[in-house]
């Protein structure tokens, strides 16, 4: 994956100008050059999935989608720091790529902000609803500094984070209804603390790094069948023995 290039983040004055210019006059050079600064938060995030089934240029792609319309939603009055609400969208377009292993589940949230993150990704506890949930500076880092864990949350988060809620119910169904070692490699590899490793589940499972593979294959394509409303194949259902 490419190197974030050296950019320098915009002040927070700049950010407000060139969104207001955008919101007030659809000035396109504004919305360019907000998104232009921040196209290394995009390659940051985006190397946290780098273990995942997409490949490294769709999930940049899909960042890029992110970035693109948090800049086009971003309201400066606010008060809140434009990488700080973009970071959400991007999370939410490359993780939803990474589910469907194309493109696109959005970051599931819950009441407790409890966001699971696929791949390279554990289940992160988030702070509260009263405050954003992590940065994309360094794996695991709270960014519960950029604002204060009582400060509300701005209704143009809170809206996205409803809407992820209730993603996070319909992708904790999916995963239950995943059945035997297809649960157990999914939590094992994509949501435990740690994720375990191909030849860690084929020691605990007696079965090769390969089937864990094809098992794991498997399961997603149950995920995105369930995840999209779509009934599974028969392949799929009989593919793997729970």
């Amino acid at each position: 994956m490419a190197r974030p290039r050296s950019k320098p983040f915009l002040t927070r004055e700049q950010e407000q100008a060139l969104a207001i210019r955008w919101r007030d006059h659809r000035d396109e050079a504004a919305l360019h050059q907000i998104v232009e600064a921040h196209r290394p938060l995009v390659l940051t995030i985006a190397k946290k999935f780098a273990r995942s089934p997409v490949p490294s240029e769709d999930l940049i792609q899909e960042g890029n989608v992110g970035l693109m319309i948090a800049a086009k939603k971003f309201e400066p009055e606010r008060g809140l720091r434009f990488s700080t609400y973009a970071q959400w969208w991007v999370r939410h377009e490359i993780t939803e790529a990474v589910i469907r292993g194309t493109t696109a589940v959005k970051p599931p949230l819950t009441n407790k902000t409890r966001a699971q993150f696929f791949r390279g990704h554990r289940i992160v506890k988030e702070t509260s609803m009263e405050a954003p949930s992590r940065t994309a500076d360094g794996e695991g880092q709270a960014y519960a500094n950029i604002l204060p864990d009582t400060a509300p949350l701005p209704d143009a988060i809170a809206e996205a984070s409803i809407d992820g809620e209730r993603l996070s119910a319909k992708l904790a169904g999916a995963v239950g209804k995943l059945k035997g070692r297809e649960k157990v490699i999914i939590e094992a590899r994509w949501l435990s603390e740690e994720g375990s490793t191909l030849e860690t589940l084929a020691g605990l499972l007696g079965i090769s790094k390969e089937r864990v593979r094809q098992i794991e294959h498997v399961a997603f394509g149950r995920l995105r069948s369930v995840m999209s409303g779509t009934a599974p194949t028969q392949r799929r259902r009989t593919a793997v023995s729970a």
